[in-house]
């Protein structure tokens, strides 16, 4: 994968008109796929990253506020562990992402 593709792919499931949070707001299942998707991404992007001292703009606005795109009450208890699940790996991948190391 190279980093635009990466980048495309952050900016398309956290914050496009079909992002992941999008379809937790509309109530529907998120697909697996695509997170697996946006993780792989997010590892490329802290490879592409590691040396330079910045991160581009786009990509840490995806960021802002990522554990709360993926809370919605109307899913049953074990959706809502899964969608807490997903917050927060995303969560751990963003620090790893704009750390300094």
């Amino acid at each position: 994968m190279n980093e635009a593709d990466a980048e495309r792919i952050v900016y398309d499931r956290l914050l496009g008109p079909n992002s992941l949070s999008a379809q937790v707001r509309d109530n529907t299942f998120v697909d697996e796929a695509e997170v697996n998707e946006l993780h792989r991404a997010i590892t490329a992007l802290t490879e592409f990253y590691r040396d330079r001292p910045n991160v581009p703009k786009s990509i840490a606005l995806a960021f802002v506020d990522i554990a709360a795109r993926f809370e919605n009450h109307f899913y049953s208890e074990s959706q809502q562990e899964r969608l807490q699940d997903i917050g927060l790996g995303l969560g751990c991948l963003a620090e790893e992402l704009f750390s300094d190391g």
